[in-house]
Formats: C-alpha cells, structure tokens, sequence
C-alpha cells in the first residue's frame, strides 16, 4: 500500500539547518496534507529536501522505500514536484511543456509516443485549461502558468506529488477548481499529495491532514480540528484567532488581532 512516512528529516544549506527533526505519521493513498506555517518556517525546503535537491538526513520512507537513500532518477520515479517559483516556459506552448515533462519521466522511456498526446491534453482538460494548449507557456498570465505548471507535474500520475502554494497566482475560482482537482486527483490515482498552502481556510476545507511548520519545527499536526486551533495559531503565527464554522459547516479562520 502506497503511503508516507516523515522520520526525523532536518535540511538545510551548509551548516545551517532550516527543517529541524520533522516527523510525521504515516499518510495513506488517497489523502492529501497540508503544509502551512508563517514564512521562513522550512515548509519549502521541507519540500525540496523530499525531491532531493536540498542535503538531508532523516527517513522519508514511500511505499516502504527511504526515499533518501535513492539516486535523483529513481527517486523521480515517484515523485513529481512543482516548485515554488515557476519557470518561464522558454516558447513552448502549452501542450509541448505538459509533453516535456511526461516524456522526461523515466517511467517513459521506451514507450509508444502514439498517446502522448492524448494524455497530455486530457490532463490540461482535467485542470481546466484545454483551450490553452496552443498558447505559448511565456505568454501566460500568472495564473494561468501556475495551471499549466500544475499539470506539467500531475501528468505522469505521479504516486507522490508534492505542490508547493499551488493556489498563490489564482483568483477565488481557480483556487477552487485547482483544490477541487488536486482532490480528485488523489482519490483516483490512490496518490499521497503534499502541499504548501498559506490559506488555512483552503486547507481545512481540502486536506485529509495539516502539519504546522514553526522555526522549521513541527507545531501541530493532525487533522483540521485539531491542527488549526487558537493555541497553534497564537503559537505559530503570533495572532490571536477564533475558529468558526459557517452553515455549511466548514471551518473559518478569523484572525483578530496580532500578539
């Protein structure tokens, strides 16, 4: 059963750790975990230090596999990452990016190109942006390259797919559509999905789980209810908050002052 476990992981650059001695329990397929904290908490380098590209020391095992202990190329073979800050597209359209990336996979090597295709348009589809598949990447809106982004890393229906702030170049719809995807996304593929969020509202609507970063240290983790609550936030963020919930039931932050 495909699932992740966090085992002690510190990163950083140099000497300097940024991610202190996280651990986490294990996630199952098909749930997805939130990633929040106030900047400068380590949940990007968190991030990258699970893809390999910052020195780490810790176990995340996937799938019953230390990551860790993996080369980059058969690492990548289980995870797909989108980073932070996004790349230009260097003239690409947007089908060709989305072909790129399913191409580059490892898994892909000595496949039939026939369905290519196919399946990259279906995953432009599935994120709402099929009707952009001739647009060159570089001539995108900021929005609309985080979308095409989203599905440059989703399309080889990567078993781990780690996002980092997905949501942040969206207007209220897309961020909606883009939640509602990557949701779907975990059921179907039975996928684990990591994500950084600085909405806490999103968050607690989307995510099965919440792991609170604070100085690189974890400050909470467990479900919704019990991740977002005043302590952590006043312990986290440095504000004081109540949680409410609205008659839909889902659960609304609301920040009232700064400590």
């Amino acid at each position: 059963m495909t699932g992740l476990k966090i085992s002690g992981l510190s990163a950083g650059y140099g000497r300097r750790p940024i991610v202190k001695a996280v651990s986490l329990p294990a996630l199952g397929a098909g749930q997805v975990m939130a990633l929040v904290g106030p900047n400068g908490a380590g949940k990007s380098t968190l991030m990258r230090a699970i893809v390999g590209l910052v020195p780490a020391t810790g176990a995340v095992e996937f799938d019953g596999t230390d990551l860790l202990q993996l080369r980059l190329r058969e690492r990548a073979r289980r995870v797909a990452y989108m980073p932070q800050t996004l790349p230009g597209g260097i003239g690409l359209t947007v089908l060709e990016g989305v072909l790129t990336a399913l191409r580059a996979s490892p898994d892909h090597e000595g496949l039939p190109r026939s369905t290519d295709a196919r399946q990259a348009l279906a995953t432009l589809v599935r994120f709402g942006i099929g009707h952009l598949a001739s647009e060159r990447m570089d001539r995108l809106s900021g929005g609309q390259r985080q979308l095409a982004a989203l599905a440059q890393a989703a399309v080889r229906m990567p078993p781990l797919l780690l996002l980092d702030e997905p949501t942040s170049a969206l207007d209220l719809a897309h961020q909606v559509q883009v939640m509602r995807c990557i949701r779907s996304y975990a059921e179907i593929q039975g996928a684990v999905v990591v994500i950084v969020l600085h909405d806490l509202e999103l968050a607690c609507r989307w995510a099965d789980a919440i792991a609170v970063l604070k100085d690189g240290a974890l400050a909470a983790f467990g479900s919704p209810e019990q991740a977002i609550t005043p302590d952590t936030l006043r312990q986290a963020y440095g504000v004081e908050a109540r949680i409410d919930r609205d008659a839909a039931g889902r659960i609304r932050v609301l920040v009232e002052d700064a400590l």
